[in-house]
């Protein structure tokens, strides 16, 4: 009954409420320069030196790194390049929150490709199962203020059971309010 209630305000709001997005971040010259480096054969001195680099520009929580790994990796042209968001996030050991944080805004108001791309690189933090859908317990602190459309439409395009549960337990509605 609760779920079905909660369907019903949710619904409506994903299918006439238009995305409002902070749009595309623009490419910043010097991070995708570093991570250009990367990708190129360099010595080890040279890989730890950009490295050493992107962690003093990353930003406070990697915000700053985060959205310029994912340009870097849209615009990939071979595996190499492709492989650089993954080979950074782990040499920085950016954690996985931090990962998060800084893609999840780019939902809103992004275009059908930049979606695919956002959820092919979150979905490596969804632990999904065959035999559990997908856990979207990692995008439980974005969904307890006001709903971020963009997450809500991504969340319900990949597994709407497991979306449903978590903005339900994300919400933790009092009984008195649902009724």
């Amino acid at each position: 009954m609760i779920a079905l209630r909660i369907c019903t305000v949710l619904l409506p709001l994903l299918a006439f409420v238009p995305a409002q997005g902070v749009g595309t971040p623009a490419p910043d010259a010097e991070l995708q320069g570093a991570l250009r480096r990367l990708a190129e054969d360099s010595a080890p001195d040279e890989l730890r030196a950009t490295l050493r680099f992107l962690d003093e520009k990353a930003g406070v929580a990697h915000a700053r790194l985060v959205p310029q790994l994912l340009l870097f990796k849209e615009a990939s042209r071979s595996t190499r390049e492709g492989m650089v968001f993954g080979a950074v996030v782990d040499q920085l050991r950016i954690p996985e929150a931090d990962v998060v944080a800084g893609l999840v805004p780019l939902f809103e108001g992004a275009d059908a490709a930049r979606r695919a791309s956002l959820g092919g690189v979150l979905s490596e933090y969804e632990d999904r199962s065959i035999d559990r859908g997908a856990d979207f317990d990692g995008y439980r602190p974005f969904l307890g203020g006001e709903l971020p459309v963009g997450l809500v439409r991504y969340l319900y395009e990949t597994d709407a059971d497991a979306a449903l549960l978590t903005l339900t337990r994300s919400r933790a509605l009092e009984r008195a309010e649902l009724r």
